[in-house]
């Protein structure tokens, strides 16, 4: 969904303080910037899902069994995070 820039909805949450100091962006010109994952939070839609990538490797061939163990350990490390 494209989101204007400014809208009544966003000067509404920023008046009650929905919208915290810290996430609100003014430029030098006076504009203000909100970052899209806060709209959609205050709109009650869900952020994607992040993607991770995982890295693992090993010295040689012969330590190919290693390469599957520390994979699998990456992945379930990744997993328990939420990632």
């Amino acid at each position: 969904m494209k989101l204007p820039r400014h809208s009544a909805f966003l000067s509404c949450c920023e008046e009650v303080g929905l919208l915290g100091e810290d996430k609100v962006i003014k430029t030098p010109g006076g504009k203000y910037r909100y970052p899209e994952s806060e709209i959609k939070r205050l709109l009650g839609e869900k952020a994607p899902k992040s993607k991770v990538a995982i890295y693992a490797r090993v010295s040689s061939a012969d330590q190919r069994e290693d390469l599957e163990r520390q994979k699998q350990r990456l992945v379930e490390y990744a997993k328990s995070k939420g990632l």
